[in-house]
């Protein structure tokens, strides 16, 4: 029986369509075992690390909690100010909070948060992986796969690590985008949602929009009509609660914050890739340069050399041109960027770039494809020295140094609360302050206190050192005499010089708490030793907050 069996192998042997089945076969198992391994690495990087969020997150979270125990998505409960910029994010968050109070572990929220963003970022890589094969017109080897997987979450894990809303505003997009691809209107809906979470996606919508018409794919009535149902909801909820829809961030950071252009366009060339674990002056000048050739180099072959025949052939093009598009934004309107702005443009070129270098326009083209490892090889050590940051050393996680702070913020804003309930507390940053201090904050910055705005911008260089920082303004102080200032020196250098601090007591707090002051060598945040906490002299100060001093 066995002779027989070996016989009929070779008599029958494997055809090549079963050949073929096979290999399909293992593929999927390993890029299963890639799927996996990338799913693991995120939980832990998450877990670990999201205690270094962003200042500018808990401004979100305090919006999402107010919204479900008060009913109103405010910053200060009976302020009706539009803080946060993006509505979408902050119901998804309020979501999220109502669920996490629910099963009673809201205490918790900070991590889990975390946890659902890196959930957020393996799906948003997988949907781009599945767009590019799109795109392409063929399913990606193994090989291609971890080239496009690892610059992808190489850019995303900072500002997913750090509790931000882009993962999800570029998931919503990428959905999207995959709907359209596939002819189906529905897509624009999702488009509409993913510009309420970022706003600088309206540039993807457009993009979309313009395409789509010139290719008759859809009439302009249907693509309206999707985009409604899309936006709709959020411009009801903003009228109903704000009766505006323009966020008052965006009308204070015009204010307050002054740069020249150039100071943007040297952020973008020198931050736009994955951050490195090394820091001198010759990387940061290699790394923006690199970045500029991959820009031109990508712009000229996509939008200049490549002669679209088919309606996939030209998303490389909208892909580039979504990219280039919010870059110049940036730059011509002297925006302050964030870690957290970085992939709404570097993940559209990464599509742009590895589905460019890839096609048939591209095979001779060496420059091209050599781009793809070089990037490889950059996110490759930048996920390496997270990864060492979130189990050996909090030092390695390039944002580490700042975001620190916050947890000084957390454990103050906490005591204060506790010691102090019913005052009002005055700082220039709201985010972990406002989410553990929960009464009134007045925003020196004027993001939550549009009266603020009234003694800004401060004056370079006699009340701030540069047009990048918020600085508390002296007549704001003196107009509310607020029973707790709290600041950095960097924030408070008119503050300082003024007579108002001579009615306050003042404590001041290492700038780091003492698990992660073991880990910086300067022990400092932007040049201040010590947080500075003002206690208005009529009110007694604190055993509590008076035992984390120095």
């Amino acid at each position: 029986m066995d002779i027989d069996r070996i016989l009929l192998i070779k008599t029958y042997p494997i055809s090549g369509e079963h050949m073929k089945f096979i290999s399909m076969i293992k593929s999927n198992w390993l890029s299963g075992l890639v799927t996996i391994f990338l799913a693991s690495f995120l939980i832990v990087t998450h877990l670990r690390l999201n205690q270094y969020a962003f200042d500018d997150a808990f401004i979100h979270f305090r919006v999402a909690r107010n919204l479900i125990e008060n009913g109103h998505p405010f910053y200060n409960i009976n302020e009706m100010v539009k803080v946060s910029t993006s509505s979408g994010w902050t119901v998804f968050l309020a979501i999220l909070f109502g669920i996490a109070r629910l099963f009673k572990i809201d205490n918790n929220y900070p991590m889990i948060v975390g946890i659902t963003n890196a959930a957020i970022s393996l799906c948003g890589m997988l949907v781009y992986t599945k767009v590019v094969e799109i795109l392409l017109s063929r399913r990606l080897s193994l090989i291609e796969k971890i080239l496009f997987q690892i610059p992808n979450l190489a850019l995303l894990l900072p500002s997913s690590i750090g509790l931000m809303e882009t993962p999800f505003a570029l998931l919503v997009a990428g959905l999207g985008i995959l709907l359209l691809v596939k002819s189906k209107p529905s897509g624009f809906a999702l488009l509409g949602f993913a510009a309420y979470i970022r706003l600088e996606l309206l540039v993807l919508v457009g993009l979309a929009v313009v395409l789509l018409l010139l290719q008759k794919q859809f009439r302009p009535w249907k693509i309206a009509l999707y985009l409604a149902l899309g936006v709709g909801p959020f411009l009801a909820y903003d009228l109903y609660f704000f009766h505006t829809i323009i966020p008052n961030a965006i009308v204070a950071k015009s204010i307050v914050f002054s740069i020249p252009g150039w100071v943007s366009a040297f952020y973008i060339l020198v931050h736009s890739l994955p951050a490195l674990p090394f820091h001198q002056a010759l990387v940061s000048f290699c790394v923006g340069m690199a970045f500029l050739v991959i820009v031109l180099v990508t712009a000229f072959s996509v939008l200049v050399i490549g002669r679209p025949r088919r309606l996939t052939d030209t998303w490389p093009a909208l892909f580039c041109l979504w990219s280039l598009f919010i870059m110049g934004g940036y730059i011509l309107t002297h925006a302050l960027e964030f870690p957290w702005y970085l992939p709404l443009y570097t993940i559209p070129l990464l599509v742009a770039c590895f589905t460019g270098s890839l096609s048939d326009q591209a095979k001779r083209n060496m420059i091209f494809k050599s781009m793809i490892p070089v990037v490889f090889l950059v996110s490759v050590l930048s996920l390496a020295s997270t990864y060492w940051g979130s189990t050996m050393n909090p030092d390695a996680f390039s944002w580490f140094g700042t975001n620190a702070r916050v947890k000084v913020y957390l454990k103050t804003g906490a005591i204060l609360n506790e010691e102090y309930p019913g005052a009002r507390l005055l700082t220039s940053e709201i985010g972990g302050l406002g989410y553990t201090f929960k009464g009134e904050i007045l925003d020196a910055a004027g993001l939550a206190s549009p009266e603020a705005l009234k003694y800004q911008p401060l004056t370079i260089p006699d009340q701030r050192a540069t047009g990048d920082i918020g600085g508390i303004p002296p007549g704001y102080v003196r107009e509310n005499m607020p029973e707790i200032i709290v600041t950095y020196d960097v924030f408070a250098k008119a503050l300082l010089s003024d007579d108002v601090v001579r009615q306050y007591n003042v404590i001041l707090i290492p700038a780091l708490l003492p698990e992660d002051a073991i880990y910086s060598e300067s022990k400092t945040i932007w040049g201040s030793k010590y947080l500075y906490v003002y206690i208005r002299k009529d009110l007694p100060i604190s055993k509590k907050i008076s035992a984390l001093g120095k």
